[in-house]
């Protein structure tokens, strides 16, 4: 097919947008549609545009632009040193006819993603020579200048960093940085300072970084006023705090904070020039705190009024009593009809202490949030819950859909207080629940009880597929398999936190490895039950069908 004239008129009159969507729709097709595109684009004026656009549209790195670029112009290096990547440079100074076709590209680049996480995808890698070189001879003052989103997650050295700005313009909305070598705070402010300029409206901003570059990063940080949503490893200051609070459109924050008192001087100083509303915006809260009673402190202080989900992670000693006390602060300053999603992650050596132990009441706080849907607790104590709990729970979210509480605990020789039973709850009352993580007494599964009736009268949950135990202990595997599989008739694993023998381990003794092996047998019968089922379920069907057909 040599052109245009030769396509069917209907073929011709296709809009840009759908054949947009026949190219997507071939990239998402696998090997064989990602093969089909290029002769796509050759084929003919009508489909060359929009194929090439989904082609480049997102990149993992910047070594196929660089490989269109004339071919004496750059090498390949495959030394061992660089492993399996083929190691890209260039080999002659640039010259402005070397951009030609690297100009027909470029435009159409939209999304860069240069990182570790996609080494083993990539095969190609540039020297970061080629971006000093691009950064001081660039056709262009923007090198991409419809790049949207930029995530560059690499080693650089002090003379590789300036040069990402290079890449840097009006329409960069998305910006994730991770910087792993060694670079001084001047370096650092010089790439951040022209990315305020070059990018004013950048909505997404997330950075990691060593702490001893947190000062130009919190200076920096004030000159972004269209923020959406912000990310960083580093301590927030009280000044970079105060200037996110203010930000209208300020929907994501995840950060690390330091101590945030009232009783501090800094602290107070800011809290008296508070304006009214802050974070007016936000619906979704993550920080990393010392100690639990700073992110009471917070909601107290900021009071968010649409936010939907709250997640702190510290690694202070925390007592039970510190537990419900923020539990409290969470319900006394969020939204009853808006909360979803509450997560706690303490960092603390295991403790059998009873007084770290979370209790009942220590939960009785969040029963006021009636749309909540996600639970997650993880504390390496004992939890001291009973079914009591469990049914309030049940009772107090229907729309849970997960539940987290107290898997990360190790083993102890008491059995927990929460039995079998209180599942049964929120199976009965919380039918969108998919993921349970729970350590329970499973001695309860045999008694006569359960022999004698189905544990949930008839209710089932057929989206629950796999469940974490934790540390559970279990006697008869048989009557657990039974209990759980009448419950959760779809039920495939059946995780916990049991050490998993080596094959040579296997035979070093029941007290290391007997529960997993028991646990093992639980699972097994529970994937035979399932079985059964959809045999049971595919006879019933067909001999319906055949019953009709006749």
């Amino acid at each position: 097919m040599a052109g245009a004239d030769l396509l069917p008129t209907s073929t011709c009159r296709l809009s840009s947008e759908t054949l947009g969507r026949i190219c997507i729709y071939l990239l998402n097709y696998g090997k064989t549609g990602i093969a089909t595109l290029p002769a796509f684009a050759r084929s003919c004026q009508v489909f060359r545009n929009p194929a090439l656009d989904v082609l480049w549209h997102s990149l993992p790195t910047l070594a196929p632009l660089i490989m269109v670029m004339p071919s004496d112009l750059w090498i390949m290096d495959t030394t061992s040193k660089f492993g399996r990547k083929r190691h890209i440079t260039f080999s002659r100074p640039l010259v402005p006819n070397d951009f030609i076709r690297f100009l027909v590209y470029a435009p159409r680049i939209q999304s860069l993603n240069h990182g570790r996480q996609l080494l083993h995808l990539n095969t190609y890698a540039i020297s970061p020579s080629i971006l000093q070189r691009l950064n001081s001879y660039r056709p262009l003052p923007t090198l991409l200048p419809n790049l949207q989103s930029l995530r560059w997650s690499w080693s650089v050295t002090e003379t590789d960093l300036p040069c990402l700005k290079v890449l840097s313009g009006p329409k960069l909305r998305d910006f994730d940085l991770s910087v792993y070598g060694s670079v001084q705070p001047d370096a650092f402010d010089n790439v951040l300072k022209p990315l305020t300029i070059s990018s004013p409206r950048l909505a997404y901003f997330s950075i990691y970084t060593l702490e001893h570059l947190r000062a130009p990063l919190m200076d920096i940080l004030r000159c972004f006023h269209h923020l959406t949503s912000f990310k960083c490893n580093t301590s927030l200051t009280t000044q970079a705090l105060s200037h996110l609070s203010s930000l209208s459109s300020l929907q994501s924050l995840d950060a690390k904070l330091g101590t945030f008192s009232e009783s501090d001087e800094e602290v107070q100083s800011f809290l008296n020039h508070l304006d009214s509303e802050r974070f007016p915006a936000l619906r979704i809260l993550h920080l990393i705190v010392d100690a639990l009673p700073t992110m009471g402190t917070i909601l107290q202080v900021f009071r968010p009024p649409l936010l939907a989900s709250v997640s702190v992670s510290c690694e202070g000693v925390t007592p039970a009593a510190s537990l419900e006390e923020y539990f409290t602060s969470v319900a006394r300053f969020c939204s009853h009809k808006l909360l979803r999603v509450v997560q706690v992650t303490i960092s603390d050596p295991p403790r059998n202490d009873p007084q770290y132990g979370p209790r009942d009441e220590t939960f009785v706080p969040l029963l006021l949030f009636c749309k909540l849907r996600v639970l997650k607790v993880g504390i390496t104590c004992p939890f001291y819950i009973t079914d009591d709990l469990m049914e309030d729970m049940a009772t107090s979210w229907p729309h849970l859909t997960r539940l987290e509480l107290g898997t990360t605990c190790p083993a102890r020789d008491e059995p927990p207080l929460l039995t079998l039973r209180g599942l049964i709850p929120l199976v009965q009352r919380c039918p969108k629940l998919s993921e349970i993580s729970l350590t329970v007494d499973t001695s309860l599964a045999g008694s006569n009880y359960y022999e004698d009736q189905r544990p949930g009268d008839g209710a089932t949950n057929s989206l629950v597929q796999s469940i974490h135990l934790g540390a559970s202990k279990v006697i008869d595997p048989m009557s657990v398999a039974t209990f759980l599989s009448d419950l959760f008739p779809d039920l495939l694993w059946v995780n916990t936190s049991w050490p998993v023998p080596d094959d040579e381990d296997e035979q070093e003794g029941e007290e290391q490895y007997g529960p997993y092996q028991r646990w093992a047998e639980v699972e097994q019968f529970v994937v035979d039950f399932a079985t059964v089922r959809r045999q049971e379920r595919n006879w019933a069907e067909s001999s319906t069908s055949q019953s009709q057909a006749t």
